[in-house]
């Protein structure tokens, strides 16, 4: 088993037997992978197995790199306005909750996710992931 104990959360809100539990769940059920898209620290996240089956398709690595960097600055993608003002709001209070969307040149959706209050590590899935 890897290493997880700087993937959980540190925030008062949060059980941290329960979110390890979550974590070995998306590694060992799920199928996730835990990646940094930058090489440097900066593109910490969770892919799931479908985004890793699309991993090495032309361009598609460049991408997700994109969207996630549109995310951490805070440009939600295709959400409504409200949806965008609340992940603001829950990003300001570092309460996790917030969705993003986007889409590939395909055309086929894809969700950036983080759902635990003091989580820094987004999940990028397609919508039938969740």
């Amino acid at each position: 088993m890897p290493e997880i104990d700087h993937l959980i959360p540190d925030h008062p809100e949060v059980d941290k037997e329960r979110a390890a539990q979550q974590i070995r769940m998306r590694l060992d059920v799920l199928g996730q992978q835990f990646v940094d898209l930058n090489d440097d620290g900066s593109g910490e996240c969770w892919v799931t197995a479908g985004v890793q089956a699309k991993w090495d398709a032309p361009g598609y690595r460049p991408f997700v790199q994109a969207i996630l960097g549109r995310y951490q600055a805070g440009d939600y993608g295709e959400v409504s306005p409200a949806d965008a003002e609340s992940n603001r709001q829950d990003r300001a209070r570092n309460l996790g909750m917030q969705l993003a969307s986007y889409r590939d040149p395909e055309g086929e959706t894809l969700w950036i996710a983080q759902s635990l209050p003091g989580e820094k590590h987004p999940t990028i899935l397609l919508p039938d992931e969740y």
